[in-house]
């Protein structure tokens, strides 16, 4: 637990954001000094937690162990002080934790992230959610455990749980598959982020009509021909940031993307042989502001929807 983060709440209930700082300790701590009478609220409205705990102890000592067991009611008594987060980072040290998240009425963004896969599994993970999930609109889920490469990510149980998401991340060595049958919540996402084995470039461009963020991370590999006839299916892309992070992805099709999406603001993609400066260029698209995907695996801070 950091004294800072305990000093700042303390003095400071009214605080609307620590930062990426963890207080999910800190606030168990001033919960057991104060007065049980007490309400004990928090103006919290975006919180990491177990985010300390992760990186300070090392999994499968006895002291992670330990705090293993007492997590779900370290986040139990997180919820009660917090009713008013929106935006949450959650470290699910223990799957029973997913229960107590239910308390958060104002909750509409969601990050998951599973240190190790021995407690991860999709739907039960959803359902321990219960009644908020449907009030979600934003939900990324990280699980970097190499075991789940042996895994699938069925994107049918997030929409069948979630349906009225606008943004949608799955960061994991699991094969993301898309339905047979476009799922209208599925194409109502305006944000995704998939790291995948599979091309899905065009069927994303193709149906997610409203899609205005795009990052694909994986050794994929486009087909042309393919993408060219979803496109012909599409007027205008609403994109306005596009990632792709593939060393197979050709300069051809990211000529095809552009030329359907007017509004590009930012682009984020890697060829083995030529710059991205130079080839916006060529496409007389230096208006675009073109960077380098430093950190794949997380959304970059535009998409976060509290601002405080």
């Amino acid at each position: 637990m950091r004294p800072l983060t305990t000093t700042a709440l303390a003095h400071c209930p009214k605080l609307t954001s620590v930062g990426s700082l963890d207080s999910a300790m800190a606030i168990g701590y001033i919960k057991s000094k104060i007065d049980e009478s007490h309400t004990g609220y928090f103006g919290l409205k975006k919180c990491f937690w177990g985010i300390e705990a992760h990186w300070d102890i090392h999994y499968g000592c006895a002291k992670y162990n330990n705090f293993k067991t007492i997590f779900p009611e370290l986040i139990k008594t997180a919820v009660s002080c917090c009713p008013f987060v929106e935006e949450l980072h959650l470290q699910v040290l223990h799957k029973d934790c997913l229960q107590h998240l239910r308390g958060l009425k104002r909750l509409n963004f969601l990050y998951l992230q599973w240190p190790f896969c021995e407690d991860f599994e999709i739907n039960e993970c959803l359902s321990s959610l219960g009644e908020i999930r449907h009030q979600l609109k934003h939900f990324v889920i990280k699980c970097m455990d190499p075991y789940t490469r042996y895994l699938s990510f069925p994107l049918n149980v997030v929409f069948d749980k979630c349906e009225n998401l606008e943004t949608l991340g799955v960061i994991s060595y699991s094969a993301v598959n898309l339905p047979l049958k476009m799922d209208p919540s599925f194409c109502r996402l305006k944000s995704i982020c998939f790291r995948t084995k599979s091309d899905y470039l065009g069927q994303i461009l193709r149906y997610c009509d409203g899609l205005t963020y795009l990052l694909l991370i994986g050794e994929f590999r486009v087909d042309e021909s393919e993408l060219q006839e979803n496109l012909s299916h599409v007027s205008a892309l609403k994109l306005r940031t596009l990632c792709i992070h593939s060393p197979y992805f050709s300069k051809n099709a990211m000529r095809m993307v552009f030329e359907k999406a007017p509004n590009l603001e930012r682009v984020i993609f890697r060829f083995r042989t030529e710059s991205g400066e130079s080839f916006l260029r060529e496409l007389g698209r230096s208006d675009a502001f073109y960077d380098l995907l430093m950190n794949e695996e997380r959304f970059p801070p535009e998409l976060q929807p509290c601002v405080f």
